[in-house]
């Protein structure tokens, strides 16, 4: 008898709703969406993608942290220069004391990809950086 004891049986269903975690998480699809998206490279120092062995990569990036809700959707992905761990690239920064003024510029540059071309020629994220 020993073990037998279960005051309230687990449901059978699934979750409602999908977890902070999945939210965030990014899929395949999506990184490619993004990759091709920001031209394989990173969207705020111009770092292309090369297929070879080097430090450096192309990292997706939460321009809205996960941790603070933010989702694994395009409008909330950048590619940036990494890893995260490396001082002196720029998901490092985004990372870092700069974040909030990195954040304000991808967010800018977001906006700029989904918004109509009219209103899109007058953004220019070299002014930014």
């Amino acid at each position: 008898m020993i073990g037998d004891y279960n005051p309230v049986p687990k449901p059978n269903h699934k979750r409602q709703s999908p977890t902070r975690k999945e939210q965030g998480e990014i899929s395949k699809d999506i990184y490619r969406e993004v990759n091709e998206r920001d031209e394989e490279s990173c969207v705020l120092c111009g770092f292309p993608f090369v297929r070879r062995s080097i430090p450096y990569t192309l990292d997706c990036h939460h321009i809205v942290f996960r941790s603070q809700g933010g989702v694994g959707e395009p409008k909330n992905l950048a590619m940036l220069c990494g890893p995260v761990t490396q001082t002196g690239t720029c998901h490092h920064a985004a990372h870092s004391e700069r974040a909030a003024e990195i954040r304000k510029i991808l967010q800018g540059y977001i906006e700029w990809i989904y918004k109509p071309k009219e209103v899109a020629a007058e953004f220019d994220i070299g002014e930014m950086w």
